[in-house]
């Protein structure tokens, strides 16, 4: 029987996806990794062609892929012109095709990706709290102000959604074109420096809320709701629209909506006034959190369907 001490993670250095759904998890699990394992670990790309995974499972691997993402990118996604050039998509599509196993974030990716390969098991992105930078707000309720959007490049059609809002606080800032787009979409806004991955959530230490639009098309009803989750780590409601994967049965009471800037605004606007609201939907969604999207217990899964090949 396969076990997580019998394992190689294949590691993709600097990516969020790769960190979320690979590193993270099996560093909290205290797994240990072994190129010469016979089950391999990957999210999306593991560096070997379709034909490599089908001869090293002729020598005994067994794959599994970890996808957290649509592979079919909207043609306005920033990457959209890089996936079509290098054959991304196809590439990804025929991974999941040859893989023994897939690990997705949703039902909904579930439901797109199960034509390809009916082993598929769905394992939300969770959140180890208290284990190193998964902590809650260090600075106190009273001394809270700020509005942050922690997204990149890809979420720029997304922002069009609130573009022009005054005093967003835009995390993870470099000197690159999409922070100068957002300087001239958004005149009156504040910048957070870039952190690492291993610290990046302290960029949400001291902030009163956090906003998350989102563009309605199938790629983006597939992405997962982790900003939900890193908001709720620390305590801090959420502004989100109202749309998958922010709407759903297990987050729709603990998550206020918007539809457009007006709406964003206005829900802002009560937050801001309403000091006990904000932090009661806080706490509430800080618990919320804790309880049901736990990566201790979700790792469970994937003790589980690891064992099980």
């Amino acid at each position: 029987m396969a076990s997580i001490d019998n394992i190689h993670i294949v590691k993709q250095e600097g990516t969020s996806c790769g960190y979320h759904r690979i590193t993270l998890p099996f560093e909290v699990m205290g797994a240990q990794s072994k190129e010469s394992a016979p089950i391999w670990i990957f999210n999306r790309i593991c560096g070997l062609t379709p034909q490599q995974v089908k001869e090293k499972q002729h020598q005994g691997v067994r794959f599994i892929m970890d996808i957290d993402d649509s592979p079919f990118l909207p043609y306005n996604h920033p990457s959209y012109q890089r996936y079509s050039e290098k054959g991304t998509t196809s590439l990804m599509i025929d991974l999941v095709k040859n893989v023994n196993m897939v690990w997705c974030t949703s039902e909904r990716l579930r439901n797109i990706l199960f034509q390809y390969n009916p082993n598929i098991l769905v394992i939300p992105n969770s959140i180890p709290f208290g284990y190193r930078q998964f902590t809650d707000n260090k600075i106190d309720f009273k001394n809270r102000e700020g509005i942050i959007y922690a997204g990149e490049c890809s979420h720029m059609e997304d922002l069009n959604i609130v573009k022009g809002m005054d005093n967003l606080t835009f995390a993870g800032y470099s000197m690159n074109s999409y922070y100068i787009d957002i300087s001239r979409n958004f005149p009156n806004r504040n910048f957070i420096n870039r952190l690492p991955l291993d610290n990046y959530m302290d960029l949400y230490d001291g902030m009163s809320m956090s906003i998350a639009p989102l563009q309605f098309n199938p790629f983006n009803e597939c992405k997962s709701n982790l900003k939900t989750l890193e908001s709720g780590c620390k305590g801090i409601p959420i502004i989100c629209s109202g749309m998958s994967p922010y709407l759903n049965d297990m987050d729709k009471d603990l998550v206020l909506y918007a539809n457009n800037k007006q709406e964003f605004e206005e829900k802002i606007s009560k937050l801001k006034n309403d000091k006990v609201m904000r932090k009661e939907l806080g706490l509430k969604l800080q618990e919320h959190i804790k309880n049901n999207y736990d990566m201790y217990k979700i790792n469970e899964l994937r003790k589980q369907s690891i064992e099980s090949l």
